[in-house]
């Protein structure tokens, strides 16, 4: 059978029913027999496809053998049916595409070079050697296709993997469900030779993993590493060897911008006039000129899986609407279980991509923040070698502006955990902030190394000597640097309590680092509920002004999210709270209330409350209004004292109304014995029925 195209290639308007751009085939046909309903099977002792000539297999129930082949790489063989070259020996001169009903058959060992295999349907075959060779040869492994005997979305090979040129495309971003176990096996070792390339995408659902004996690149390969945005904080892609890795100086394992967009993802950096804020991630981005606040920390410092988030674009008339495109991409997600040892010379980069600008066409140039870093989580027996692994944020992007120089700011370092059982690794690991364009640096990523057999782990932020910029500044005027965040997601930390445990922190060039939430430990075997607040000694700063004028000391939130507070009630029950060095706490929503069975504390921290509290204790008393460890503020929603405040419901079976004062100032009373007086906050009564006062109430 012999098809010659005449030279005429694929033609953008020629497309099939599933959108495919096709070069109209020739239709292999038996006629008056109807294929739609018939088995038909036909067996060429030779194909021929020359100058784009394609052919096509056009029913599910039929099939053909073929006993050789030849061509020019320019023709394609399409098939709905089964279509076996078993016999036709190592190497492929033509293109297949297996359609979702297809099934094509290659000998055990082959060769696809210089063309390319597209499988949607059912690949059988190549048991022994899978090789992908010259620079056009493609073999694509879609979320659709499978090999025989496998579930939809699951390729098994018994053989190795030599990507010698060309492109092994893992891609099962089509699939509407991914199997729970391995997506792409070989049996065998897997080379990546000079030029070769694996690119592997993460799926919707359980990502992506590829699975191989030995895995070798050699210099001038690599591997491109995309990931899934369709959940909240991405899908990662895993890479699991059961033999040694080995990456050689000039190799590259990417994922590089391959996470969220810009304005998109779980930190995305708020957009900005002028400039916007870059993505958080391992810490906050950075905020730009135009922007309030930034990309938030997220992920996991122990198993990083999440995906780097965008940076903020911009907002000007000059521009019309908001550039969606404009922020910097975030970095990708890696996993890799190397079972031997890890040789890595090479560079693993999953670093976010630099915010991009507006202009010239606009007025002026306005500018998008960066992305942040993305994850690395490496898990092997032995790590060594001299390599690079990075996970840092893109850098903001400078403004071209008559009023103010400007710009954005930068995305924040990803995390990064490498587990071993030994290591002479002696490279660089690098999850830094990126640099903001005259405003803020993003904020620091984590690393963090365990030792399997001596059970040592070791935090590490490295600030890239990155000092803390005059604009870093939290909402409490607090200048900050943007230090990177100890988190353990999906455990939310709001409410639920968490123990760490480092054998060392290490923080080099300006490296930063946060445990973000208030203590809470809970004694199971007592019952024994214990909130803790320690305010590190920092008193209320002048800059800490809420927005009724109150200046606050910032307090930890009470909180149980994802209870919406502000609709819905909600009960705490405390046996003990303690306060000190200042550490101050809020019970933040006029639905909420909370009991407390003791408390205890330096006499500095202050529990503010815009709930009902139901102190369920007798503190020593000295008759004015003073307690024994904690002071205890009451305001209105705004946390401002003033008005009447009543608790709905009911406190110990009476009804409490508490009395702001007429003055908005707040301080901590430092003589011993003030009188009520020098104490001009509130005074809690219990009240014999509507509009009648009663007595000062002693607790």
């Amino acid at each position: 059978l012999m098809v010659n195209g005449g030279g005429l290639q694929t033609n953008a308007n020629w497309q099939d029913a599933a959108g495919l751009s096709l070069s109209r085939p020739a239709w292999i046909m038996n006629e008056p027999v109807n294929g739609a309903t018939t088995p038909q099977s036909f067996t060429f002792s030779r194909i021929t496809l020359l100058n784009y000539g394609d052919v096509l297999l056009p029913y599910a129930l039929w099939d053909m053998t073929v006993q050789s082949v030849a061509g020019d790489q320019t023709g394609t063989l399409y098939t709905m049916g089964t279509t076996d070259l078993t016999p036709c020996g190592s190497v492929l001169p033509m293109n297949v595409y297996v359609y979702p009903t297809g099934t094509f058959v290659l000998a055990p060992i082959m060769d696809v070079r210089g063309v390319y295999v597209a499988v949607h349907g059912t690949l059988s075959g190549a048991q022994q050697n899978l090789t992908v060779s010259q620079p056009t040869g493609r073999i694509w492994l879609l979320g659709d296709g499978k090999t025989a005997n496998a579930p939809v979305s699951q390729y098994n090979f018994g053989g190795s993997l030599t990507v010698s040129q060309g492109i092994l495309l893992i891609d099962p971003r089509s699939a509407t469900a991914m199997p729970a176990g391995t997506w792409v096996t070989f049996a065998g070792p897997a080379l990546v030779q000079t030029a070769g390339q694996i690119q592997i995408f993460a799926s919707q659902t359980n990502g992506t993993v590829f699975s191989s004996g030995n895995f070798t690149l050699n210099s001038g390969s690599s591997v491109t590493i995309g990931g899934n945005t369709a959940t909240a904080t991405g899908q990662s892609v895993t890479m699991v060897v059961a033999g040694a890795m080995t990456t050689a100086t000039g190799t590259t394992i990417t994922g590089n911008g391959q996470g969220f967009g810009g304005r998109t993802g779980v930190g995305n950096g708020p957009n900005g006039f002028y400039g916007a804020s870059g993505g958080g991630h391992g810490g906050p981005g950075g905020i730009g000129q135009g922007a309030s606040t930034t990309g938030i920390a997220y992920g996991n410092t122990f198993r990083p899986t999440s995906l780097g988030s965008g940076g903020g674009g911009n907002i000007h008339s000059n521009c019309g609407t908001i550039n969606q495109n404009n922020g910097g991409s975030g970095g990708a997600a890696l996993r890799l279980v190397v079972s031997g040892t890890f040789l890595h010379s090479g560079t693993i980069d999953m670093d976010g991509t630099i915010g991009a600008s507006v202009g010239p066409s606009c007025t002026y140039t306005w500018a998008g923040g960066g992305g942040s870093g993305g994850s690395v989580w490496i898990d092997t027996g032995v790590w060594t070698g001299t390599g690079l692994v990075t996970a840092s944020g893109g850098a903001g992007r400078p403004t071209t502006m008559v009023a103010a120089a400007g710009g954005s700011g930068g995305g924040s370092g990803g995390r990064i955990a490498v587990y071993y059982n030994s290591s002479t690794y002696s490279g660089t690991i690098l999850a830094q902030g990126g640099g903001g364009s005259a405003m803020e640096y993003g904020g620091r990523g984590t690393i963090y190394l365990y030792d399997k057999s001596a059970s040592f782990s070791h935090l590490m932020v490295n600030g890239g000597g990155l000092q803390t910029n005059a604009n870093w500044q939290d909402a409490a005027g607090l200048s900050l640097s943007r230090p990177a965040w100890i988190m353990n997601e999906p455990v939310n930390g709001a409410t639920t309590p968490q123990s760490f445990t480092f054998s060392r922190i290490t923080l080099l060039n300006y490296g930063d680092v946060l445990l973000p939430y208030t203590i809470y430990l809970y004694d199971k075997s007592a019952s024994f509920s214990h909130l803790m607040v320690n305010g590190g000694g920092l008193q209320t700063n002048t800059y800490w002004t809420d927005a009724g004028g109150v200046s606050l000391s910032r307090p930890a939130w009470i909180l149980n999210d994802p209870v919406n507070g502000a609709t819905t009630p909600q009960s705490f029950t405390f046996s003990r709270i303690t306060l000190l060095n200042y550490g101050d706490v809020l019970l933040p929503y006029a639905l909420w209330d909370m009991t407390v069975q003791s408390v205890d504390g330096d006499q500095t921290g202050v529990l503010f409350t815009i709930g009902c509290w139901r102190p369920n204790w007798h503190p020593v008393h000295d008759g004015h209004d003073r307690f024994d460890a904690v002071w205890i503020r009451v305001a209105d929603e705004r946390l401002r004292v003033s008005d009447w405040h009543v608790c709905t419901g009911t406190c110990h079976g009476r009804a409490w109304r508490v009395c702001g004062s007429a003055r908005h100032s707040f301080g901590r009373p430092t003589e011993p014995d003030h009188q009520p007086d020098d104490w001009q906050d509130v005074v809690v009564r219990r009240w014999q029925d509507p509009g009648r006062s009663g007595q000062p109430v002693q607790f």
